[in-house]
């Protein structure tokens, strides 16, 4: 449960940390998906941690607002204000679940716990970096110990409740709420 990649955002993209991945992951329009950040942010302030070339981005910008973006939707910004925020230095699970397929409905979560309501992005997103917005800027300040993405028929809720049960137990983080 330790280790991880720590990144550093130096302002300076000669200098900050990033990684590239070479060719893009693609999660189609209409295609429901899973996305799952297990990190603890230095800061709080724009922290991208997965990107594409373009405009696609999951970013955590302050303590209660993570954005979503794609290319056909532009941004959904999910201000979980109201249900939960996060704190710089705190190891938190951040999850980003899309169902419903054509609605392409959205529901954030930290630790289990769902906030709700939840918003709407069917849109297409490619995913190339971790670490930064296309490699030049919003660099993630923080540690990452998992991150990835489940598309397609396994981004099921019932698929959600078990990696979620992993990751709380494999990095000895609290369940906030059962669902």
């Amino acid at each position: 449960a330790g280790g991880g990649l720590d990144f550093e955002d130096t302002n300076d993209a000669a200098t900050a940390s990033g990684l590239d991945c070479g060719a893009s992951f693609n999660v189609a329009a209409d295609t429901n998906f899973l996305s799952f950040l297990v990190a603890n942010f230095e800061t709080l302030d724009s922290n991208c941690y997965l990107s594409d070339s373009n405009q696609e981005t999951f970013t955590q910008h302050s303590t209660i607002i993570t954005t979503f973006k794609t290319v056909d939707d532009g941004g959904v910004n999910l201000n979980h204000s109201a249900t939960y925020s996060i704190a710089t230095g705190e190891k938190v699970l951040i999850m980003i679940h899309r169902t419903a397929e054509d609605t392409g409905t959205l529901k954030c979560y930290k630790n289990g716990l769902v906030h709700d309501p939840s918003s709407a992005a069917p849109g297409t997103f490619d995913i190339r970096n971790v670490g930064s917005k296309n490699d030049t800027s919003k660099f993630f300040d923080g540690i990452i110990y998992d991150i990835g993405i489940v598309s397609g028929a396994l981004a099921t809720d019932e698929n959600r409740r078990r990696i979620t049960d992993y990751l709380l137990s494999k990095h000895g983080i609290a369940r906030l709420a059962n669902d």
